[in-house]
């Protein structure tokens, strides 16, 4: 008498590098780090086939979706390389804080980090402790998060890419961990601008940006499964979020 419906919603499990200090200040770890992850593993043992995999920061539906980035693919000879490059040949080790509902995706990727000599001491914590090792700080003119990496995910509201951009990218988000100053430029002109073409542009440079410096990127959109019972129709609201104005029964009644 029931049934199971999936459905693309915007949610999406991220990384927040800590661009203010090494080793995450230089764009060649990041990068090593983005190389590094195996999407496809965080999506069969992670979100149990639940999901699809990133190449960017935001994802399609949103507006100001760049379609034409090219995503980091899974190369541990080139995760490695840029390593070397970037004169850890021999390997790192990195403090990374983890959402305590990702832990399954921070232990996979502390395990694929570990195959290429990134030694991970991943701790989990709750959104709370996030706020209060992430923003409060900031806030409070204090010193900022002395760790290197956090695990994060968004649900977007606004259907709009400016919704992660102002919490994971722009400098003065309290959330933070990057300090770019031509991002925060593309930013304010995204945000600025009033007609949408000249929006979207603003908001596809942004993403270009993002990419090429790897500021910060999404790794999975997760796939939200319902519940309901065959008489039960629903159509599941674009951001995830739930909403019953669209829900009714076979026999007509709402």
């Amino acid at each position: 008498g029931t049934r199971v419906l999936k459905a693309n919603n915007f949610y999406a499990v991220s990384l927040l590098f800590n661009t203010a200090k090494a080793p995450f200040s230089d764009p060649r770890v990041r990068k090593a780090v983005a190389h590094a992850i195996d999407r496809a593993a965080l999506i069969r043992y992670g979100a149990k086939g639940n999901a699809v995999a990133l190449k960017s920061l935001t994802m399609d539906g949103q507006f100001g979706h760049n379609p034409g980035i090219a995503g980091y693919e899974f190369s541990p000879a080139k995760a490695k390389e840029l390593l070397s490059q970037a004169g850890f040949a021999k390997g790192l080790k990195i403090k990374m804080q983890v959402r305590e509902e990702l832990k399954s995706f921070g232990k996979i990727i502390a395990s694929q980090f570990g195959s290429l000599g990134i030694e991970t001491e991943p701790y989990f914590v709750s959104q709370e402790r996030q706020f209060q090792e992430l923003a409060q700080p900031k806030i409070e003119g204090k010193s900022a998060w002395a760790g290197d990496l956090a695990i994060a995910h968004y649900v977007d509201p606004t259907v709009h890419s400016f919704f992660p951009y102002s919490i994971i990218v722009y400098s003065q988000s309290p959330y933070s961990l990057v300090a770019d100053k031509q991002a925060d430029e593309l930013f304010l002109k995204m945000v600025g601008a009033i007609d949408p073409p000249e929006q979207k542009r603003w908001a596809w440079q942004l993403e270009e940006r993002t990419w090429k410096e790897c500021l910060s990127v999404s790794l999975i959109q997760i796939l939200r499964p319902f519940g309901l019972r065959k008489s039960v129709r629903y159509e599941p609201y674009v951001t995830g979020m739930l909403d019953f104005r669209h829900a009714s029964l076979d026999n007509g009644h709402d």
